[in-house]
């Protein structure tokens, strides 16, 4: 047999390929976001969407906001303003493939931030899945009782709960801690950031 060959010629037998799990290869980048729209009806029958960026290690969250439509200039500027205060910058963020997250997104966030964007595969909502947690918390514990009016209603009571889900609300995933408890205790290194002249002659 070939394992009797290998071991006249002092051959050890090859050890199987190891294949890196999910969890292990997130572990591997200190500082990751996930993304992802959820959608709601208004009162007067209109879509809303609404956009998530969330600290998937403290479950923080960083960024919601509202829209009628959520087309590549609206999602460039709310990941600016998402930034704006952040000392450094992701270096991964997870996403699905959903359109509005196209080849354009995953190149506007090497270019502004060098972030690594990273699509689940398709129907693995799990890959996501603190990202679609919180969705259900949003509308299980605000949506359920409140029917936005429009996007101004919409953006203040989501900031409302922007703020209670990160200071007051505890979760099991991270030993009954608030995501705010976790952020203080999070030590990052701080990043080099890319200054990018852009047409207009404007710099991000």
């Amino acid at each position: 047999s070939v394992l009797k060959y290998l071991e006249l010629n002092n051959l050890n037998t090859p050890n199987p390929i190891k294949i890196m799990r999910w969890s292990e290869f997130l572990n591997n980048h200190s500082f990751k976001i996930g993304i992802d729209f959820t959608s709601l009806i208004s009162f007067w029958g209109h879509q809303l969407f609404i956009l998530v960026i969330l600290d998937l290690d403290s479950r923080k969250l960083i960024f919601i906001n509202a829209t009628f439509s959520p087309h590549r200039e609206w999602i460039t500027q709310q990941f600016r303003n998402a930034f704006m205060d952040l000392e450094v910058y992701p270096t991964l963020c997870i996403c699905d493939r959903d359109q509005s997250f196209s080849i354009w997104f995953k190149q506007m966030m090497m270019d502004y931030y060098d972030i690594k964007v990273l699509y689940t595969p398709i129907k693995t909502p799990w890959n996501n899945g603190k990202v679609e947690r919180f969705h259900l918390s949003l509308k299980k514990e605000l949506f359920d009782d409140i029917v936005p009016l429009g996007i101004s209603h919409t953006q203040h009571i989501c900031l409302k709960y922007q703020k209670y889900y990160n200071q007051f609300r505890t979760h099991q995933g991270i030993n009954g801690k608030s995501p705010q408890n976790i952020s203080e205790n999070n030590i990052y290194f701080k990043l080099n950031y890319k200054k990018v002249e852009h047409l207009s002659g404007k710099f991000t």
